[in-house]
């Protein structure tokens, strides 16, 4: 096995996608789109909230 076939098998591990461009690092990815998903769940807890309490006030 030479280096470059260790280098390679590294960038599988990895599972790196590069072209002359950029890089693109899955993990990277699912990290932006969970921290999305939570600034989502914390809006949505804070509208259900407001609901709630207008409901309660006899707002609808």
């Amino acid at each position: 096995m030479s280096n470059l076939d260790g280098y390679n098998s590294k960038l599988e591990v990895l599972s790196m996608t590069i072209n002359k461009y950029f890089v693109f690092v899955p993990q990277q990815e699912e990290r932006e789109i969970n921290k999305e998903h939570k600034v989502e769940n914390e809006q949505e807890t804070q509208r259900q909230a407001l609901v709630k309490q207008a409901q309660q006030q006899g707002g609808l």
